[in-house]
């Protein structure tokens, strides 16, 4: 957990943060690493009168936020905004409008790790919903019955959650319009190493659920992260010189 401590005054704030971070390969809590070595200060304008903390995960959709905010700091390098405000708005414009720093590519990589994450809380649900679906002491046609069960309960109450915003509607139809062409393909690869589950379920409609799960319930599937923006602006400051 990030501690961050801020003072300030009439004459200028300061900012400090504690330099530890924990990594994990996601499998379990016992293969976490931790290090005291991590910057999490960083200045946001040539000249120091603007600076950023972050907090929770080190990057932004797989990107650092060391590399995004030094090449923020780059695209504003000769300019000076008004207002502490401003500098905020403007590193939410250049993260959302930045395809350098998120290509198609990465873009693509994220959305299949929020489906992977999605299908494992959708399966996790249906195992609770209907546990004979992973009874190895069930016959086929049992674990297939579980399954529809399951279905039945969960894909009703996800449609009718409707779609969290900023995600859409229209997004979640283009992602459903790809599920025999791109979704069904990765499921069955990935659930290669349990033929018994893959035989279970229908893997149309685990694709279906998982996508309806990551559109309505986007901050369960998310890493956790965030900055906080502070400065003490006057003439001459946050200036190239």
């Amino acid at each position: 957990m990030t501690s961050e401590v801020l003072i300030f005054n009439k004459r200028g704030v300061v900012v400090a943060a504690d330099s530890a971070v924990t990594t994990s390969n996601g499998d379990s809590d016992k293969r976490a690493r931790y290090a005291k070595t991590a910057n999490k200060i960083f200045e946001l304008c040539d000249g120091g009168g603007v600076a950023v903390a972050i907090f929770g995960g080190a990057s932004i959709d797989l990107v650092p936020w060391e590399l995004a905010i030094k090449q923020f700091r780059k695209s504003i390098r000769g300019r000076r905004l008004p207002h502490v405000g401003n500098y905020v708005d403007e590193l939410l414009a250049f993260l959302k409008a930045n395809a350098q720093l998120f290509p198609s590519e990465v873009l693509v990589q994220l959305e299949a790790n929020h489906f992977e994450s999605a299908t494992v809380e959708v399966l996790k649900f249906a195992k609770a919903l209907s546990p004979s679906l992973v009874d190895q002491d069930a016959l086929l046609d049992e674990r297939k019955a579980a399954w529809d069960k399951a279905y039945a309960a969960i894909q009703p109450v996800l449609v009718n959650a409707g779609v969290k915003a900023p995600l859409t509607s229209i997004g979640l139809d283009a992602a459903l319009s790809q599920i025999q062409e791109r979704w069904v393909p990765l499921l069955t690869k990935n659930m290669s190493g349990a033929p018994d589950l893959l035989d279970s379920i229908d893997v149309d409609q685990l694709a279906e659920l998982a996508h309806r799960w990551r559109f309505t319930q986007p901050d369960e599937l998310n890493s956790y992260t965030g900055v906080v923006v502070l400065g003490y602006l006057w003439p001459g400051r946050c200036t190239r010189r």
